[in-house]
């Protein structure tokens, strides 16, 4: 099954073609054992059985007609991890099938499936603001694995320190947009980078003190008075609360 390699090769990226290599290589321990054709379904059910071991079966369903839909088989390989099972390569053999189906192909292993579609990106689709921060993201994505790809070698470096030096001067001759206003900028940051959050008032009842305390710490004379709030003397000491409630019970300052 050559030729099928040389599609899987092609489609699929290199880890992915190395799994279903395997699967086609270890098709040659399987033979269809059995087929039975369903005429009013449009299918036809193969019986697999692995050489030397015929207890051993498996169901490999074909369906005509159903280009969605070509091969379903009993041990769900391609159900799981995206990939045709060897059982399902007996039958195409047994068929003398040349092409993979693309029934059989799962786009999530080509090498079609990391291509950027930038169609989205364009004026007209999207707010002006929306697009700006979703082509800023893109590009960032792509100069970063660029720049990760050209570190590891010196001629790259230099070549790709150069394009990006271009780059810089060409993209600053570029025109903005009628709809797009300027970036707003917070000390000299750019919009897309997190500040720190607003602090918050903590949790909880303030003290009754709270007032006198701050006035105390702000004293030259260290801790006042509680009634007062002057300082040398505290409250069982304090001359204006003795006058206050009748004299008798303070002494002066001290």
């Amino acid at each position: 099954m050559r030729c099928i390699q040389q599609q899987v090769s092609v489609r699929f990226t290199h880890d992915v073609f190395l799994l279903i290599k395997d699967q086609i290589l270890f098709e040659s321990k399987f033979l269809v054992a059995d087929r039975v054709r369903y005429e009013n379904q449009g299918s036809t059910l193969h019986l697999v059985t692995q050489y030397g071991k015929p207890e051993r079966t498996w169901h490999v369903t074909h369906y005509q007609g159903k280009p969605d839909l070509s091969f379903v088989c009993s041990c769900h390989l391609f159900e799981s991890d995206g990939i045709p099972c060897c059982h399902i390569f007996t039958v195409m053999k047994t068929m003398n099938m040349t092409t993979l189906p693309d029934s059989l192909v799962n786009q999530r292993w080509t090498k079609q499936a990391c291509t950027k579609d930038t169609s989205t990106l364009s004026s007209g689709i999207m707010p002006a603001k929306d697009l700006q921060l979703a082509r800023y993201g893109q590009m960032m994505g792509d100069c970063a694995q660029i720049c990760h790809s050209a570190s590891f070698s010196d001629e790259a470096y230099e070549e790709i320190t150069n394009c990006l030096s271009r780059l810089m001067v060409r993209s600053k001759t570029f025109k903005r947009c009628n709809d797009s206003q300027p970036p707003e900028t917070v000390d000299g940051l750019h919009p897309n980078v997190i500040r720190d959050p607003n602090v918050c008032k903590t949790k909880g009842t303030h003290s009754r003190h709270s007032t006198s305390v701050e006035v105390e710490r702000d004293q030259p004379g260290g801790r006042g008075c509680g009634f007062c709030s002057r300082p040398g003397h505290n409250v069982r000491t304090c001359a204006l609360l003795a006058a206050q409630n009748g004299g008798g019970g303070g002494g002066g300052e001290g």
